[in-house]
C-alpha cells in the first residue's frame, strides 16, 4: 500500500510540474494533391479576427515519416493554460470562419488522431527557428524515473552544447494512436534535419546517452516515432519561446 501511495504521489507531482501549459495535436490524412488547399484553408482561418483573438501558437505541419499511420499533416496548438483553450473554443463554436475551415477540410481530408498533452519539463534553448521535430511516443510505467534520467542526461557535461530543444510531455487525453496506446511523448526540435543528424551522431557516442538507456530500459517502451516539419506557424500573442521549461 505504501508503494502504491508513493507512486500515486510521484505521478501527481509530475503531472503538475507544468500545470497550465498544454499543446494539442490534430492529425489528418489529406488527399494526394490537396495539401495546398488545406494550407490555404488554414491560412484563411488563422488570419481571421476570431483566430487572432487568443493567446496561442498554431502550427501547420507536414508529417514526413510516421510508420503505418495514414496521417499526412497535423495542426498543433500551444496554449498557456486550459482556461484560455476553453475560452477560445467556446467563442469560436459555430462561427462562420470555423465552419468554413471545417467544410474545406472535410472535402479533402479525413481526421486520423488527436491528443492533448502537458509539458512536464523542457531542456535546451527555446527557439522559434526550430522547425523540424521528432515525436517519440512512449508507454511509461515509472514517469518519475524517466524524468530524472532525462534531467541527468541533459545536465551532463557531454550535453552542455546540445543544439536544439527537447520536451517530455504527458499525454492527458487521446492516448491511443494508430500504432497503439502511449502515456508520454518526447519531442525534439532542431533548425534542420542536418543539425538533428549531427547532434544524434555525437550523442550516440556519449556515456550520458548510454547511462540514460540503461536507466530507462525497464520502465519505457517505445510506441512510435515520427518526423515532422513546420509549413506555417501563427503566433497569436504567444510562441514556443514563451513556454516555461521548468
Amino acid at each position: 500500500m505504501h508503494k502504491i501511495l508513493l507512486t500515486a504521489f510521484l505521478l501527481l507531482a509530475i503531472s503538475q510540474a507544468q500545470a497550465g501549459q498544454i499543446w494539442n495535436i490534430m492529425q489528418w490524412e489529406i488527399q494526394p494533391g490537396k495539401a495546398d488547399a488545406a494550407l490555404k484553408a488554414f491560412d484563411e482561418l488563422q488570419n481571421s479576427d476570431m483566430a487572432k483573438n487568443r493567446t496561442a501558437s498554431v502550427q501547420f505541419q507536414t508529417i514526413l515519416f510516421n510508420g503505418s499511420s495514414p496521417a499526412t499533416h497535423a495542426v498543433v496548438v500551444l496554449y498557456p493554460n486550459r482556461a484560455e483553450q476553453e475560452r477560445w473554443r467556446k467563442s469560436m463554436k459555430g462561427s462562420t470562419q470555423m465552419r468554413k475551415f471545417q467544410k474545406s477540410m472535410n472535402n479533402i481530408a479525413k481526421p486520423v488522431a488527436q491528443s492533448s498533452n502537458s509539458p512536464l519539463k523542457g531542456w535546451g534553448t527555446l527557439s522559434n527557428n526550430d522547425t523540424v521535430w521528432s515525436a517519440i511516443r512512449l508507454r511509461v510505467s515509472n514517469p518519475a524515473k524517466l524524468l530524472q534520467a532525462m534531467d541527468t542526461m541533459m545536465s551532463s557535461p557531454e550535453f552542455k552544447n546540445f543544439t536544439g530543444q527537447v520536451w517530455l510531455s504527458a499525454i492527458d487525453a487521446g492516448n491511443v494512436n494508430h500504432d497503439g496506446s502511449a502515456s508520454h511523448i518526447i519531442t525534439i526540435g532542431h533548425e534542420s534535419f542536418a543539425e538533428m543528424e549531427q547532434w544524434t551522431d555525437y550523442a550516440d557516442t556519449t556515456g550520458a546517452w548510454s547511462t540514460y538507456l540503461q536507466t530507462v530500459s525497464g520502465v519505457v517502451e517505445r510506441v512510435s516515432t515520427e518526423h515532422i516539419e513546420f509549413l506555417r506557424v501563427y503566433d497569436h500573442d504567444m510562441s514556443i519561446e514563451d513556454l516555461e521549461q521548468n
